[in-house]
């Protein structure tokens, strides 16, 4: 999960073949994405493809992504926007990882009811106000957080 300034940047690599998922396509032709992505996908020599983070389903090589899921090797990823509305499952599905996109206004504790969650990240798209808040929570409640903001990028291997 890249470290951009007010974006939602995700990449995933499997051999040499990547997903690149982003807020919007228009993205590509900054700067920002040159230096944050272009890069790094061009020194780790990825054959990638770009696809908008609100792409409902898309497949290719290991990624799956339906809805706010993603599903890449064996990890269950869920993207959690200002957009989602949770309904409370019995008992929480188990996700490995939460990305909170985009200032979600939903309590951990109704998040908590839905997920069983392993790790979450707060990406740069979400405003310092709101990145403080989840980071308070994620702590009260003792669940492992990373910002993007304060961490810099997140990365994540596949269990194999």
């Amino acid at each position: 999960i890249y470290s951009i300034d007010k974006m939602s940047a995700m990449g995933m690599n499997d051999g040499g073949r990547g997903v690149i998922f982003l807020d919007s396509s228009a993205f590509v032709s900054s700067n920002a994405y040159d230096f944050n992505i272009k890069n790094h996908i061009r020194m780790k020599r990825i054959d990638k493809q770009i696809v908008k983070m609100d792409t409902l389903c898309f497949a290719r090589g290991k990624a799956e992504k339906i809805g706010p899921f993603i599903r890449w090797n064996q990890l269950t990823i869920f993207t959690l926007s200002g957009r989602e509305y949770l309904n409370p499952l019995s008992p929480p599905q188990k996700v490995d990882l939460v990305i909170l996109r985009q200032n979600p206004r939903i309590p951990m504790k109704k998040l908590l009811q839905t997920f069983d969650i392993q790790q979450i990240v707060i990406d740069g798209s979400n405003t310092v106000y709101w990145e403080k808040r989840w980071i308070d929570s994620c702590s009260a409640y003792q669940i492992p957080c990373h910002s993007t903001r304060r961490d810099g990028y997140f990365s994540l291997a596949p269990k194999f």
